[in-house]
């Protein structure tokens, strides 16, 4: 974006709005040529139905005696058009020198600022560096340095919102050692699987991920039903059994029967 934009004798004191150039309508009527603002104000208002809110707006602007005004302005756009509807001497000069200006900034795009993550966004992030922090033995330094270099950013709060799912994941290999920590120099080497990973999606994104102990078995609800079936009886904590005959419920009408309940030492 220009830092400074000058016509004949008029240096635009720039207004950044939305990403974007916008002129003052006091100094606008003065690059044009007219000796009052209210002149810009009067053109405006006879032609307000061809301006957008993308061309013209009011913002509050606070003075050198921090008092607040209401001043309009234009952008590039707003201020093309508002000389085309001028008839001074400088209108055309001027309508070729904001065209030139919009090729720049066209050309020369101002970058979007990255939106940054909350705290409460990066929890589940924060529990997989948990995680590889308790298996590997490494500082939260290093750990945190893994995702710093994986996705080009200086600083957790950088990683954009859609990339946490990625840096999740790429965590978690880490931890399951199925991928091999960065090195200088060594470019990332895959290793061959040795752990298990449960994953949950709640709209698309990853909502709970879970290392599986070696001792875990995973089942579907059909395994479950066969297990019972053959042996009479399944061993299930009393506070699973009502989620998992809601699992049941979704797809028939089985459910597991809990005609008796026993606690254990845990």
């Amino acid at each position: 974006m220009a830092n400074q934009l000058v016509f004949h004798n008029t240096h635009f004191d720039i207004v950044e709005h939305n990403h974007q150039i916008w002129l003052s309508a006091k100094q606008l009527a003065e690059a044009i040529g007219y000796k009052c603002v209210k002149s810009i104000t009067n053109l405006y208002n006879q032609n307000s139905d061809e301006f957008t809110d993308g061309m013209s707006q009011v913002i509050e602007s606070v003075t050198s005696g921090n008092y607040r005004k209401k001043v309009r302005i234009f952008s590039l756009r707003g201020a093309h058009l508002i000389a085309m509807f001028a008839r001074t001497p400088v209108a055309k000069e001027f309508r070729r020198w904001v065209l030139d200006i919009l090729d720049r900034e066209v050309n020369n795009p101002a970058s979007e600022p990255k939106a940054n993550t909350t705290t409460d966004e990066r929890t589940p992030l924060r529990d997989a560096v948990n995680l590889l922090v308790g298996k590997k033995s490494i500082m939260y330094d290093e750990a945190y340095r893994y995702i710093h270099q994986r996705f080009n950013i200086s600083h957790i709060d950088e990683l954009p919102k859609n990339k946490i799912p990625l840096a999740i994941e790429y965590i978690y290999r880490l931890a399951l050692d199925c991928e091999q920590p960065p090195a200088h120099n060594n470019p990332t080497q895959p290793v061959i699987l040795n752990g298990r990973i449960l994953t949950e999606y709640k709209n698309g994104l990853v909502y709970i991920q879970e290392v599986l102990k070696d001792e875990v078995i995973v089942g579907t609800m059909d395994t479950f039903e066969w297990i019972q079936n053959r042996a009479g009886f399944v061993v299930v904590r009393k506070e699973l059994l009502e989620q998992i005959n809601l699992a049941f419920s979704r797809q028939s009408s089985r459910k597991l029967t809990a005609p008796h309940t026993a606690t254990s030492a845990r």
